[in-house]
């Protein structure tokens, strides 16, 4: 048995090296990395305009959780964001009295450079979050709640990771016409 311990101690040590410098003779580069494939110090921050109603404030903080307040006024991205909800029925149960719910929460986007205001990106995007309806109202009210927050942290995550990609590709390109 310590035999076969041993060896798959080595394949694995093997295999992990093998990986590890294929992906390096690849181009792999992690998203957050500089031209020279250095890790950068931070995510890539940009300022989102303010909100006009409830679900756009909690997407708006769930965008900017984690972005000191200076640093995002200082950035040179501007996010638009416009935000759309909707419930709806999936699930009923007449002799427990409850119901479930999908949350969905929508997002149209649009990043500008707050310099020359031009578009960067645009683009559209969605999350769900299920809860229950049990007919006791403070419950029902925290839950949809709870499923508007995990909603706008998996469509905050989502965009914050396509705009990294977007302007991580965007700062590889060539520049053509005398443009970064």
């Amino acid at each position: 048995m310590p035999r076969k311990r041993g060896r798959h101690a080595a394949t694995t040590l093997a295999l992990s090296i093998l990986l590890a410098t294929g992906l390096g003779a690849c181009g792999f580069s992690p998203m957050y990395a500089d031209r020279n494939g250095a890790p950068a110090t931070t995510a890539v921050a940009f300022d989102v305009t303010p909100a006009t109603d409830r679900a756009t404030q909690v997407l708006r903080n769930e965008l900017l959780r984690g972005t000191a307040p200076e640093e995002a006024r200082r950035a040179p991205w501007l996010l638009d964001v416009t935000v759309s909800e909707e419930d709806s029925d999936i699930l009923s149960s007449r002799e427990r009295g409850t119901l479930q719910k999908r949350y969905r929460m929508s997002a149209t986007f649009e990043l500008r450079d707050k310099t020359t205001r031009k578009p960067v990106l645009r683009g559209k995007s969605f999350a769900d979050a299920y809860y229950t309806i049990t007919r006791q109202h403070f419950a029902d009210i925290n839950a949809r709640m709870q499923a508007q927050r995990a909603a706008a942290r998996q469509l905050a995550d989502d965009l914050r990771t396509r705009i990294a990609a977007h302007l991580a590709r965007d700062a590889t390109r060539p520049a053509r016409g005398g443009r970064p």
